[in-house]
């Protein structure tokens, strides 16, 4: 829509290990070492801390809000922890009442947690505090630490959720790995698959996605470089910047 280049890939490895009870450790710590969501030390990685910056804070925009009575559809600002967390699935040792009122109680703490984390930790608003630490943020929602991880340790569903090591002053950090941004010096979004199911309806939903706005923007552009006397080239730029101003 916005006219500018970007891809969805696929990347195999077969060293990765595979996420399952039992192999969490070993898991996350071959995701620890490909990929990253925190902002990285200046003194100590100047470029990347650069390159961080730069290109992988997200800023709500209309597209975040294109979904109805979603905030945001790309689910930021994600959830702040000191380390990786593999959420697992309830026991099915668990009577469904049970699941009932422990997953009510989980998403009643992460949702205050999202909401006061989306009001005080999103770089694109004026209150924007730095300096905020967890226990602060978790401190004005009346959440305690202990509850926040417990609820955090918790999938909503039968499958695992990943919630990579992110810092209070990461919850608006887009997924990234080393190479790939220093290699594309651009945004990069780097999600583990570890359901092969939801990878497939995902690659299917792009490769077959309908066209219908880019179209019409295109049209849009024309009317009005012919309404304006302008070629097309000067057409085309001027009615795909005004679309993303």
């Amino acid at each position: 829509m916005r006219g500018a280049p970007h891809l969805h890939s696929l990347i195999w490895t077969s060293a990765c290990p595979e996420l399952t009870p039992g192999n969490e450790e070993t898991y996350v710590r071959y995701i620890e070492k490909h990929v990253q969501a925190h902002l990285p030390e200046r003194e100590n990685e100047p470029e990347l801390y650069e390159l961080v910056s730069m290109y992988q804070k997200h800023n709500h925009s209309r597209s975040c809000k294109k979904y109805k009575n979603i905030p945001c559809r790309f689910n930021f600002g994600q959830f702040f922890t000191d380390e990786t967390v593999v959420s697992k699935p309830l026991s099915h040792d668990v009577s469904e009442e049970q699941k009932t009122v422990i997953l009510i109680r989980r998403n009643e703490l992460l949702s205050a947690v999202k909401q006061r984390s989306n009001e005080k930790l999103d770089p694109g608003k004026t209150n924007y505090d730095s300096s905020l630490t967890a226990e602060q943020l978790l401190a004005s929602c009346k959440v305690s630490m202990q509850d926040y991880k417990w609820a955090l340790s918790i999938s909503p569903d039968d499958e695992f959720e990943l919630h990579l090591k992110r810092p209070v002053d990461s919850c608006f950090n887009s997924n990234y790995f080393e190479a790939g941004i220093k290699g594309f010096r651009a945004n990069v979004d780097l999600q583990p698959v570890f359901n092969h199911y939801k990878c497939i309806t995902y690659v299917c939903s792009y490769f077959s996605k309908d066209e219908t706005e880019f179209s019409e923007a295109i049209k849009n552009a024309a009317k009005e470089a012919k309404a304006n006397n302008l070629n097309v080239k000067e057409g085309l730029k001027k009615g795909f910047y005004k679309g993303v101003s």
